[in-house]
């Protein structure tokens, strides 16, 4: 389940610091407001799934790994049968 993490530097870097350069002024100015909200689009995309598995796919895995569990824990007796 690593799908989680990898979106994280994508959103850490959609959003440019104003450090960055992305103060400008006039005509370029708007077309970096335009590329910052693209990259900032593009970073919530990136973690739509890994926030849906968090939020709602977890049941059913979490479901599955307590069967699993009690599987495990189950006592099992093998004994031989009679009949040919």
């Amino acid at each position: 389940m690593n799908s989680g993490l990898a979106p994280i530097p994508v959103r850490n870097s959609s959003e440019p610091s104003p450090a960055r350069g992305f103060e400008a002024q006039g005509r370029g100015g708007d077309i970096l407001y335009i590329g910052r909200e693209g990259l900032t689009i593009i970073g919530w995309v990136a973690m739509w799934r890994p926030i849906e598995i968090f939020l709602y796919d977890w049941w059913p895995i979490d479901h599955r790994r307590r069967v699993y569990l009690s599987l495990g824990r189950a006592h099992i007796a093998v004994a031989e049968s009679s009949n040919p």
